[in-house]
Protein backbone atom coordinates (compact mmCIF):
# COMPACT_ATOMS: atom_id res chain seq x y z
CA UNK A 1 0.00 0.00 0.00
CA UNK A 2 1.55 3.30 -1.08
CA UNK A 3 1.23 5.93 1.63
CA UNK A 4 0.96 9.64 1.00
CA UNK A 5 3.39 11.97 2.74
CA UNK A 6 2.17 15.53 3.27
CA UNK A 7 4.64 18.11 4.56
CA UNK A 8 3.54 21.43 6.05
CA UNK A 9 5.78 24.31 7.08
CA UNK A 10 4.27 26.10 10.08
CA UNK A 11 4.68 29.76 11.06
CA UNK A 12 5.66 30.93 7.55
CA UNK A 13 8.50 28.41 7.31
CA UNK A 14 9.41 27.89 3.66
CA UNK A 15 9.88 24.26 2.69
CA UNK A 16 12.92 23.86 0.47
CA UNK A 17 13.17 21.03 -2.04
CA UNK A 18 16.10 19.69 0.03
CA UNK A 19 13.99 19.46 3.21
CA UNK A 20 11.11 17.87 1.31
CA UNK A 21 13.42 15.30 -0.28
CA UNK A 22 15.04 14.56 3.09
CA UNK A 23 11.65 13.91 4.73
CA UNK A 24 10.58 11.57 1.90
CA UNK A 25 13.90 9.73 1.98
CA UNK A 26 13.90 9.23 5.76
CA UNK A 27 10.25 8.18 6.03
CA UNK A 28 10.40 5.74 3.11
CA UNK A 29 11.86 3.15 5.49
CA UNK A 30 8.56 3.03 7.40
CA UNK A 31 6.79 1.33 4.48
CA UNK A 32 9.45 -1.38 4.35
CA UNK A 33 8.60 -2.34 7.93
CA UNK A 34 4.83 -1.96 7.76
CA UNK A 35 2.83 -1.66 4.56
CA UNK A 36 -0.52 -0.71 6.14
CA UNK A 37 0.33 3.00 6.49
CA UNK A 38 -2.32 5.06 4.72
CA UNK A 39 -0.95 8.58 5.20
CA UNK A 40 1.78 10.54 6.94
CA UNK A 41 1.51 14.23 7.76
CA UNK A 42 4.73 15.98 8.76
CA UNK A 43 4.82 19.46 10.32
CA UNK A 44 8.06 21.43 10.23
CA UNK A 45 8.57 24.58 12.31
CA UNK A 46 11.03 26.72 14.24
CA UNK A 47 10.40 27.98 17.75
CA UNK A 48 11.30 31.40 19.16
CA UNK A 49 14.56 30.10 20.64
CA UNK A 50 15.77 28.85 17.25
CA UNK A 51 15.07 25.16 17.77
CA UNK A 52 13.95 23.19 14.72
CA UNK A 53 10.83 21.07 15.33
CA UNK A 54 9.62 18.10 13.29
CA UNK A 55 6.25 16.51 14.16
CA UNK A 56 4.34 13.73 12.41
CA UNK A 57 1.01 11.94 12.51
CA UNK A 58 0.73 8.53 10.87
CA UNK A 59 -2.59 6.87 10.11
CA UNK A 60 -2.74 3.13 9.43
CA UNK A 61 -5.32 0.85 7.89
CA UNK A 62 -7.57 -0.54 10.59
CA UNK A 63 -7.52 2.63 12.67
CA UNK A 64 -3.97 2.65 14.06
CA UNK A 65 -2.41 6.03 14.74
CA UNK A 66 1.15 7.06 15.66
CA UNK A 67 2.33 10.54 16.71
CA UNK A 68 5.89 11.78 17.30
CA UNK A 69 7.78 15.03 17.76
CA UNK A 70 11.50 15.79 17.81
CA UNK A 71 13.42 19.02 18.41
CA UNK A 72 17.04 19.99 17.84
CA UNK A 73 19.19 22.90 16.66
CA UNK A 74 19.32 21.43 13.13
CA UNK A 75 16.25 20.68 10.96
CA UNK A 76 17.85 17.66 9.29
CA UNK A 77 18.77 16.20 12.67
CA UNK A 78 15.19 16.74 13.90
CA UNK A 79 13.86 14.92 10.82
CA UNK A 80 16.33 12.04 11.33
CA UNK A 81 15.35 11.69 14.99
CA UNK A 82 11.65 11.86 14.03
CA UNK A 83 12.09 9.08 11.45
CA UNK A 84 13.85 6.88 14.02
CA UNK A 85 11.13 7.51 16.62
CA UNK A 86 8.35 6.76 14.12
CA UNK A 87 10.13 3.63 12.93
CA UNK A 88 10.31 2.28 16.48
CA UNK A 89 6.64 3.05 17.10
CA UNK A 90 5.53 1.47 13.81
CA UNK A 91 7.56 -1.69 14.54
CA UNK A 92 5.99 -1.87 18.02
CA UNK A 93 2.51 -1.44 16.51
CA UNK A 94 3.20 -4.19 13.97
CA UNK A 95 4.45 -6.57 16.70
CA UNK A 96 1.35 -5.88 18.78
CA UNK A 97 -0.88 -6.69 15.79
CA UNK A 98 1.05 -9.91 15.09
CA UNK A 99 0.73 -11.02 18.72
CA UNK A 100 -3.00 -10.29 18.64
CA UNK A 101 -3.36 -12.24 15.37
CA UNK A 102 -1.31 -15.16 16.72
CA UNK A 103 -3.35 -15.21 19.93
CA UNK A 104 -6.63 -15.20 17.98
CA UNK A 105 -5.48 -17.95 15.62
CA UNK A 106 -4.33 -20.12 18.57
CA UNK A 107 -7.67 -19.54 20.28
CA UNK A 108 -9.54 -20.65 17.14
CA UNK A 109 -7.42 -23.82 16.84
CA UNK A 110 -8.24 -24.81 20.42
CA UNK A 111 -11.97 -24.67 19.74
Amino acid sequence: MESQIQITGLHDLKLTPAITEHVHKRLAILERHFDHITDIHVYISTDKKGFEIAKANIHMAGGGHVVAEETSKDMYESIDMLAKNLDQQVKKHKEKLQKRTDKNSNHLREE
